[in-house]
């Protein structure tokens, strides 16, 4: 059954999506079904509950301890770098560099990019295009005040990254790729443990450096003039809530979203995180053809106007 599934999850037939997250959180909620919510402060009581009557589950995980769905969970795991390989072209991505430039020279700096994506996509377009950018590692170790200057792409990814690894003892984290070279911190193993936030509900997690990222991410968010999400389906309550909390403080800031579904449904459900509704623009499309055009740049420029207009003397 294990083969079956990370055959098919490695399979890549056009057509077939498979939320591979979902799948190993089920797998999550099945390998601990029976452990007592009693004794376990973490332990989830439902799926114990809802599986108790199922014959199927019985028959192919008879004795119950989960060990058959642990097993899965650490092939899958193994298995992210391929699944998540990019299957076409992502240079378009670099494009993100352009978008400053609706701003004025005063206030154009790099941009900051949050991101929930544990791929390498972004990582590798940025390279292709010889653009200059850091995820806070130095030399393959984690080292986050290179994460504070302005005049470079600051790439934070918030649930951590393909590659990054917390060594077995000392505990810090380091990029498996990046320090490929280097004796003093490589760890000797014949697996990658990577470090992300993944299959589980809550993820904001109390370890550092995820800790640190979320705060940084509040922080950075709240000063800016300009919110611009691609991709982002708004199911995170955490990011809802720093950028929603980012609005409130900041009547001036402006939510400008890409999404190949902008209804009116998914932008009341936008609008909905924020005091300001009107603040929010969407733009109906995929990241590709957005990012390579200039539909981005002319809402900030057209918000730009608007705030000279409505601030004139400011």
């Amino acid at each position: 059954m294990i083969r079956f599934i990370c055959d098919k999850l490695t399979s890549g037939r056009s057509g077939q999506t498979v939320d591979i997250e979902l799948l190993l959180r089920t797998a999550t909620y099945l390998a601990d079904r029976n452990v007592d919510p009693l004794t376990e402060s973490n332990a989830n009581p439902l799926p114990r509950f809802v599986t108790s009557w199922c014959d199927e589950l019985k028959a192919i995980d008879p004795t119950g301890d989960g060990v058959l769905f642990r097993r899965l969970l650490r092939e899958a795991k193994a298995l992210l770098p391929q699944i998540l390989q990019p299957t076409k072209s992502v240079k378009y991505l670099s494009e993100i560099n352009r978008l400053m430039n609706a701003l004025p020279k005063r206030r154009r700096l790099a941009p900051v990019i949050f991101t929930l994506n544990y791929d390498l996509c972004l990582e590798q377009a940025l390279n292709d295009a010889n653009i200059k950018f850091t995820t806070g590692f130095e030399k393959g170790v984690w080292t986050p005040g290179v994460l504070a200057n302005p005049r470079t792409i600051r790439l934070f990814k918030l649930h951590g990254s393909l590659g990054w690894v917390r060594h077995p003892e000392r505990r810090i984290i380091y990029d498996a790729y990046d320090s490929a070279q280097s004796d003093e911190i490589l760890v000797e193993s014949p697996e990658i443990n990577h470090e992300i936030v993944f299959a589980i509900d809550n993820k904001l997690q109390a370890t550092q450096p995820f800790l640190w990222l979320f705060q940084q991410c509040a922080e950075i968010v709240s000063r800016s003039s300009y919110i611009v999400c691609i991709g982002y389906s708004f199911r995170d309550d955490h990011v809802n809530e720093i950028i929603g909390q980012a609005m409130a403080s900041d009547p001036s800031k402006h939510l400008i979203f890409v999404s190949p579904s902008a209804s009116e449904q998914t932008l009341e459900h936008v609008r909905g995180i924020t005091f300001f509704p009107k603040r929010v623009l969407p733009i109906k499309g995929t990241a590709r053809p957005v990012l390579r055009g200039s539909r981005i740049q002319t809402k900030m420029e057209q918000a730009e106007n608007k705030q000279r207009v409505e601030e004139p003397f400011e």
